[in-house]
């Protein structure tokens, strides 16, 4: 009976349960660490694709150098795709659209990049995952850049014939709200 006692006056903070909520608080704290992505340089594009007027989110065009914590994205072009192999064809009423990517670690240590860190929305705001075949070569991977390190690659995706890229999404950690948003339309 006295150990039962013992048991149903232990602190809150000895308990199990109380770690864990702990550890799950600090790693949401680390994950949204409070980046906001930032325009760090442009590369070169046609006159014709002007700044687009800020939303109430920020989001930046193709060839702009964008920063987001230790990461650096610069999304190069995005163009239709035809797929020469008949066994990686689109379904019906589908196209391929494809994005050329470059990104770079910037930070101290290794970090990781990955192919599903990325999502194409559309001009109706549907949101489409890569995917799951490479309309053109070098695709775009998954694997770790050390310092300094750079990656570049194209990523696949499938969306309605009727319907055009609008935007593309990084999220870099499914941990953090943290992105960084490319308008694709000129």
């Amino acid at each position: 009976m006295e150990n039962q006692e013992q048991k149903s006056k232990k602190k809150f903070y000895k308990r199990w349960w109380f770690w864990v909520l702990v550890v799950i608080v600090i790693f949401i704290a680390i994950g949204s660490n409070g980046n906001k992505p930032q325009k760090i340089g442009t590369t070169e594009q046609p006159a014709q694709q002007k700044q687009v007027v800020e939303e109430k989110v920020q989001t930046f065009k193709l060839g702009d150098k964008v920063q987001l914590g230790d990461y650096v994205l610069v999304v190069n072009t995005v163009e239709p795709c035809f797929s020469s192999n008949q066994f990686m064809q689109p379904k019906t009423g589908n196209k391929f659209i494809v994005v050329d990517i470059t990104q770079e670690n910037q930070g101290a240590d290794t970090r990781s990049y990955n192919i599903w860190d990325y999502k194409l929305q559309d001009n109706q705001d549907f949101t489409y995952q890569t995917a799951l075949t490479s309309c053109r070569e070098p695709g775009f991977s998954a694997g770790s850049l050390q310092k300094g390190q750079k990656t570049r690659g194209f990523i696949t995706f499938e969306i309605p014939k009727e319907n055009t890229a609008a935007k593309l999404i990084f999220t870099p950690s499914w941990l953090s709200a943290d992105q960084i948003i490319i308008n694709l339309q000129q």
